[in-house]
């Protein structure tokens, strides 16, 4: 694993994908980065179940385009939500924009 990224299920999404891959990996990061502007905006007192279901979205589609740090973090966000035991300390929203910008930059870097 390199800065968060599954490099073997990379690799085997490149075999899949071929020319597509570019084209995949910028949906993902344009896609993934709205969704954090709505994550950034919701509060976690009063919209636990709108960030449950926004983390669990993040979660399943960071795995499938490899970034497991990420994807890892979204589901502790998301089991703690879903269980309306989210607090302001656990969801740290810097940590969760640095992980998706950290292996998003790396991801770039390989792929496009």
């Amino acid at each position: 694993m390199n800065n968060g990224l599954d490099q073997d299920l990379l690799s085997e999404l490149v075999e899949i994908m071929g020319g597509d891959m570019q084209m995949l990996i910028n949906a993902y990061i344009n896609d993934t980065r709205e969704k954090l502007v709505t994550m950034n905006q919701l509060q976690v007192s009063t919209q636990q179940e709108d960030i449950h279901r926004l983390a669990h979205s993040l979660k399943g589609s960071s795995r499938n385009v490899g970034l497991v740090d990420f994807a890892d973090y979204c589901e502790e966000i998301e089991k703690k939500a879903r269980e309306g035991e989210l607090t302001e300390e656990f969801f740290d929203l810097p940590k969760f924009d640095r992980l998706f910008e950290s292996a998003a930059s790396e991801l770039a870097k390989q792929y496009l």
